[in-house]
């Protein structure tokens, strides 16, 4: 499915419509502005929710991705969701309670749907869960990783 085709709740909805805008008049600073306004602060969070060192970088890396050449094709692919019961190795979804509904929602399917997948739920973060809060993310790895070593030996 598409981001077009979603239904958003109405603040969401109106950031969106102002993203469109934005991206639309090729303003790249007020478009970089507003990715990091949806995808680090999230889009039911407050604006600037997230600063310093880790919003400075979020900026600095879209900023250079905008302003690339375009490489391939923007198309949909398959959906693979009705694939993820055949994943077969240990997964680890982790998603921020600020994220975009729909995200958490799939973040949600993938976790109950993948065997052996644990979900993890983060608070207080959006779609950047690393980029926030770094250590919290490695230690959680850090953790899983060493969980399913051990249970492979």
């Amino acid at each position: 499915m598409s981001q077009a085709h979603l239904i958003y709740p109405p603040e969401v909805d109106k950031l969106m419509t102002q993203s469109r805008r934005i991206e639309a008049s090729g303003d790249l600073d007020r478009l970089n502005a507003m990715k990091a306004r949806l995808w680090l602060d999230g889009p039911l969070a407050p604006e600037g929710r997230v600063a310093g060192p880790a919003r400075d970088l979020l900026l600095d890396m879209n900023g250079i991705a905008l302003r690339s050449a375009p490489f391939g094709s923007d198309i949909d692919i398959q959906p693979f969701f009705h694939r993820l019961s055949d994943v077969a190795v240990p997964t680890l979804v982790i998603w921020g309670d600020l994220d975009f509904p729909y995200v958490q929602e799939r973040c949600r399917h993938v976790a109950a749907t993948v065997p052996d997948a644990e979900g993890r739920e983060m608070p207080g973060v959006a779609h950047l869960p690393s980029l926030e809060r770094p250590e919290e993310i490695t230690a959680l790895i850090a953790e899983f990783a060493n969980r399913c070593m051990g249970s492979a030996e």
